[in-house]
């Protein structure tokens, strides 16, 4: 839309990776506002902007970076669905964790990171009193959200999965092959 405006060129690529590195700065003064205080996730919202990692990854226009602020929407819902009881906001984070997952790098590591998270809160954080309500409302927003991921990775798992086949010299192997791979 902006290069059919100002016309083809860096400007007009670099202004969307741009609306979505601030977007990333206004999700994540909204969640660390609520962790912290308002000054606290005012100056922490600063020095993430500045840092020079979020820097960088706003300037690209990639689907692994434009879509950081979707997972930390999905974690800012899921503590207001904590915090106010209400399934709603366990929905409106598996909306955002399903839209996390039409990218590259929040894609591949988005699933574990929710499942892993919501299993403890279930699990170990009995005092949330958090309801499986809350968690199935959370996977029905994420399924409905990334429907389309998933129906073309089970359709094409050698094109979905490219990356894992072709960076890992010892495919074909089994899990334990990555970690011969680090080591």
């Amino acid at each position: 839309a902006f290069s059919k405006i100002s016309g083809f060129n860096s400007g007009s690529l670099r202004i969307p990776s741009g609306i979505w590195g601030v977007a990333g700065i206004i999700t994540f003064f909204f969640l660390a506002r609520l962790l912290f205080s308002t000054q606290a996730a005012a100056f922490a919202s600063l020095l993430f902007a500045g840092s020079n990692l979020h820097l960088i990854q706003s300037r690209w226009f990639f689907p692994g970076t434009i879509l950081i602020p979707a997972i930390l929407a999905a974690f800012a819902f899921i503590l207001y669905g904590i915090r106010h009881k209400k399934t709603l906001y366990f929905l409106l984070g598996g909306f955002a964790a399903g839209f996390a997952l039409h990218g590259y790098f929040p894609g591949r590591g988005a699933p574990v990171i929710f499942i892993a998270w919501l299993a403890a809160a279930l699990i170990l954080w009995r005092r949330y009193n958090i309801k499986i309500k809350h968690i199935l409302a959370f996977f029905v927003g994420m399924i409905i959200t990334a429907l389309p991921v998933i129906i073309f990775a089970v359709m094409k798992p050698d094109v979905y999965f490219q990356y894992f086949n072709h960076a890992n010299p010892n495919r074909g192997s089994a899990i334990f092959s990555y970690i011969q791979t680090i080591s």
